[in-house]
């Protein structure tokens, strides 16, 4: 993903992403404000698997300090997070 692709696109593959996990566990579909853990669309362990497919799918690295639930709390959160990480900013924690 180059960085001239719209914050949109980010949040697309965020969302196809967690939803098909979502639907692969047997969850219900989550808005994109809705908390991901509140709803248990995904847990801890479930999160770092998530982390290293982020990391696969677009040009960032997640340092450890930075793996907490408020940075994937909703889908809306992952995008600003990962929006941040390719524009090379360290993410707000």
């Amino acid at each position: 993903m180059s960085l001239s692709e719209p914050a949109v696109a980010v949040k697309d593959k965020v969302r196809d992403l967690i939803l098909e996990g979502v639907r692969a566990n047997g969850g219900a579909i989550v808005g994109d404000d809705e908390s991901l853990f509140k709803s248990r669309a995904i847990d801890s362990l479930t999160m770092f698997k998530f982390i290293d497919l982020l990391e696969s799918i677009f040009p960032i690295r997640i340092a450890d300090h930075e793996m907490i639930t408020d940075n994937f709390e909703s889908i809306n959160q992952i995008e600003r997070f990962v929006t941040a990480k390719l524009a090379g900013k360290e993410a707000a924690e």
